[in-house]
């Protein structure tokens, strides 16, 4: 039969300390192109944590990361391991001087590729309006509306999503779930840190839940989310 093809990300016994003390980890999973994996838990579960360490934003103190056939190297600059992802934490990272048109710009020049399809990301989100102002200016909505419509024109073969839910509303998730799904038929795949567990079965195939740095539960995104007392 045909190969499986390779991991879209391999993340093997991360683990994270400060200061001395675990606050996350082993964490471990595979990811295949075109899959969504959902990582649940509250604030300080360790989402955030794993979505940087993965990003190469913070070095893990253990274990090894794998996008494609590039791994990650500690404190290393690796300009061909950034190109392959694009993250978005979950206060997106904007310049207050800068229009949005010109982080377009920007953020295709720095990833060398065209803005071309900019201005139409923005109006999926419904904030083509904006796109010759400034953030400085923006509600919470439209600054994650902005943060993911610069992650989505990146070309990237792993999506990092620090909770894209906040701040969007229903229009706004329809949007970014249709992106979302577009670019894993393309062949990306996608870690989405989300507490909003009820949406998770929806666009993700599988979930992995921590609480305090561990993991407490994986699998399928139902029996994940139904193994979780409702804490919201």
């Amino acid at each position: 039969g045909d190969m499986a093809p390779s991991p879209a990300v391999v993340v093997d016994g991360l683990c994270k300390d400060y200061d001395g003390r675990r606050v996350l980890g082993p964490v471990s999973f595979t990811l295949r192109p075109g899959k969504v994996l959902a990582l649940l838990g509250h604030n300080g579960s360790g989402k955030s944590t794993t979505l940087a360490a993965i990003a190469g934003v913070v070095d893990a103190t253990e274990g090894s990361i794998t996008v494609g056939d590039l791994t990650l190297k500690p404190s290393q600059d690796q300009p061909e391991y950034r190109r392959e992802i694009a993250y978005v934490p979950d206060e997106p990272l904007l310049f207050p001087d800068m229009t949005l048109r010109q982080h377009g710009r920007f953020v295709a020049g720095a990833w060398d590729t065209s803005d071309d399809g900019f201005e139409e990301l923005l109006e999926r989100f419904g904030i083509g309006h904006v796109i010759d102002e400034v953030p400085a200016t923006f509600s919470r909505g439209m600054r994650q509306k902005s943060g993911l419509a610069l992650a989505f024109l990146r070309p990237s073969s792993l999506l990092l999503l620090d909770e894209p839910f906040s701040g969007l509303d229903d229009a706004g998730r329809q949007s970014f779930l249709a992106l979302l799904r577009e670019r894993c038929e393309q062949g990306a795949a996608a870690v989405v840190a989300t507490h909003a567990r009820a949406r998770v079965s929806g666009f993700a195939d599988r979930a992995m839940r921590l609480e305090e740095g561990i993991v407490v539960a994986e699998g399928a995104p139902d029996t994940v989310v139904q193994r979780t007392d409702d804490d919201t």
